[in-house]
């Protein structure tokens, strides 16, 4: 079978990009390639493996009729979530996971319920003050569950963008035995992750690709039809060009990593 993915498009992507040398996390050890400016370099041949497995992984379980949930709460992974999670129809969240949305779905469903109810009321006899009240109230719940508003029951996968940014959703699957597909970067414990996809989770292209990938395995597997991958960057630099001057990468993502240490945002905070 042929690559879904190429190896060029994953280090156009800087998907190979891991993290500094003292914030591995042991048992990613044998996904990494090696060691460049202080970064640990991802093997991409081992992602290309694992990618293809989890695309047929969800492909099957697409062609079975299953449905998927895309889980992408960092703000690297957000617009990502919810635009490939809606051209392949999952559900998705990426605002905020809610604790229990899996292993309490009944109680989320009552929110659920009254995000329909919300929608349905006539607001135009409303004043400004409860019309204002009534459109808080909705873009609330709006951002909670808008991704899962259609789910009458729990998914049959779970893929996760960030682990460390969402790992109660990785726990809430891991107990109800939803087999859980993930993005796993060089710091993180791999061992609740069914589906290891060893991976930068940190650049947006990274997650852009995988993700519209992952969806294009939906598609197939719903519509029975191979969906062949975009490659939308034609100024990206070559595979080649990457790997050589790693520096100036390497610069990039300790930069990107700074920048979200001073957002308050970073794993390694």
């Amino acid at each position: 079978m042929s690559s879904v993915v190429s190896r060029k498009s994953l280090l156009e992507a800087g998907a190979h990009f891991g993290h500094k040398k003292d914030k591995m996390e042991s048992r990613m050890k044998k996904y990494i390639y090696g060691l460049r400016g202080g970064i640990h370099i991802i093997d991409l041949e081992k992602t290309t493996r694992l990618l293809n497995k989890a695309y047929e992984e969800l492909k099957d379980i697409a062609s079975n009729g299953g449905k998927v949930l895309f889980v992408g709460t960092k703000k690297q992974a957000a617009d990502a979530i919810r635009e490939n999670a809606e051209r392949c129809g999952a559900f998705y969240v990426n605002s905020r996971w809610l604790g229990g949305t899996l292993t309490n779905y009944k109680t989320i469903k009552k929110s659920i319920d009254k995000l329909f109810e919300l929608e349905a009321v006539d607001t135009s006899k409303m004043n400004s003050k409860e019309l204002s009240l009534h459109n808080r109230n909705l873009e609330k719940l709006k951002r909670n569950f808008s991704g899962i508003r259609d789910m009458k029951k729990l998914p049959n996968a779970l893929f996760v963008a960030s682990v460390d940014k969402d790992y109660i959703a990785v726990d809430e699957a891991t107990r109800l035995g939803i087999p859980v597909f993930a993005i796993v970067d060089t710091d993180i414990n791999p061992d609740k992750i069914d589906h290891i996809i060893p991976a930068n989770d940190d650049a947006v292209r990274s997650i852009s690709l995988i993700l519209q990938t992952l969806s294009n395995a939906v598609i197939a597997g719903t519509k029975g039809e191979l969906i062949k991958e975009e490659n939308k960057d034609s100024e990206a630099k070559s595979a080649e060009e990457k790997v050589d001057t790693v520096k100036g990468s390497t610069e990039e993502k300790t930069t990107e990593n700074k920048g979200e240490v001073e957002n308050g945002e970073s794993k390694e905070a």
